[in-house]
């Protein structure tokens, strides 16, 4: 795969900095240029170096079996990191890609950023969002030097480019919010996951993020990823501890951080917080607008442990009552979401809400009758 060198365009009263893609597999019928746009006037603008592209499009490669031939300027710190995170994905992933050669026409650090220093967050308005932001808010006596000055959305992760109506309700929403705690809410556009369509998504989002953050060139010096998981659960995601760090220029880091607490554990630091109990928005099953759906497992099991700590009923974004029957229908499908549930079971046990840790005591139960049937028949197809 060819890499061309990004160009800047301005269009549709947008900044795009886009690169032309070249694939070596025929017939090969995804998109030939990956863009990621902002808003003109915006603090962080895009350039023309080929740095973003690089862990945009090395999933892809690996997937299709091609070379990673970059034609643009690239950091010599990301080619060697680019490397070592491609082996940590043929180790997390055996079987599932094959290795690609990543060659660089033109290696060259960014040159330094002129003014402030940038700390920015991956910003979705979830749990894990929330925690990174309360904990890395602007403040002088912030003991770790890490304040958060600035909120990144991207349109075209979990809401489709499609869907102008929901970003832009999300970003009038989200912007006055963060501006009240000293922060500023930036956002971008990209095609990026048409582009790597045939890549699995919960594989390559961590990779995407850094897309995203290194178009801004060296603007940015230090990226704040959220942890999905904790330490002692690790389980190969897109986004992990082990290897975000690997995606850093000489400019800018990537720091991976929350991996000290579960999820639940986060949601039960900012029941408490205002804005989080505003904001919190945690829907797979409706993308649209600011309201969770209230009926998906990951809504169940949040409003679950809201109502454990007694806080469900000060949180706006939960528009429809809990209802104890769906939450022991749930079937939790992967070992994620028994992980949820068995965190979620040991909080409600800790707070002594006996009707919830009954409620998910009998989901894992139907979870595990369910999972040793289809390995039944899944054996019995295989005779």
């Amino acid at each position: 795969m060819i890499v061309h060198p990004p160009q800047i365009e301005t269009r549709d009263d947008m900044i795009r900095v886009t690169a032309r893609l070249e694939y070596q597999t025929r017939m090969c019928s995804l998109p030939d240029r990956l863009w990621v746009e902002v808003p003109p006037g915006q603090a962080l603008q895009p350039c023309e170096r080929a740095d973003g592209f690089a862990p945009a499009l090395l999933h892809l490669a690996m997937t299709l079996g091609e070379s990673l031939d970059l034609r643009g300027v690239v950091c010599p710190r990301l080619i060697h990191g680019l490397r070592q995170y491609q082996e940590a994905f043929l180790v997390l992933y055996p079987g599932r890609f094959r290795r690609s050669e990543i060659k660089a026409a033109c290696s060259e650090p960014a040159p330094a950023a002129a003014g402030n220093p940038v700390v920015c967050q991956a910003f979705s308005g979830g749990a894990d969002s929330f925690h990174t932001l309360r904990n890395h808010l602007p403040d002088a006596s912030s003991p770790h030097g890490l304040p958060v000055t600035h909120a990144l959305m991207v349109h075209g992760f979990d809401v489709p480019l499609a869907d102008q109506t929901s970003f832009a309700g999300m970003v009038a929403f989200y912007r006055p919010l963060l501006a009240d705690l000293g922060v500023q809410l930036v956002t971008a556009r990209t095609n990026l996951r048409d582009v790597t369509s045939p890549v699995n998504w919960e594989i390559s989002h961590g990779a995407a993020v850094a897309f995203v953050a290194l178009s801004f060139g060296s603007a940015i010096r230090s990226f704040l990823i959220s942890s999905t998981q904790a330490y002692f659960e690790l389980m190969p995601w897109g986004s992990d501890p082990r290897i975000d760090y690997w995606l850093a220029t000489q400019r800018t880091e990537f720091l991976h951080v929350g991996a000290h607490r579960t999820r639940t554990e986060k949601l039960l630091d900012i029941a408490d917080w205002e804005p989080a109990r505003r904001g919190l928005r945690v829907c797979w099953a409706n993308p649209k607008g600011m309201a969770n759906c209230c009926r998906c497992s990951k809504c169940l099991r949040t409003m679950a442990c809201l109502k454990s700590a007694g806080q469900l009923d000060h949180f706006q974004s939960f528009p429809l009552p809990y209802d104890r029957h769906l939450l022991r229908a749930l079937i939790h499908r992967d070992e994620m979401g028994v992980r949820a549930a068995r965190n979620l079971l040991q909080a409600a046990r800790t707070m002594g809400d006996t009707e919830v840790e009954a409620d998910i005591q009998h989901t894992l139960r139907r979870s595990k009758r369910r999972h040793r049937l289809n390995k039944l028949m899944n054996w019995l197809k295989g005779r």
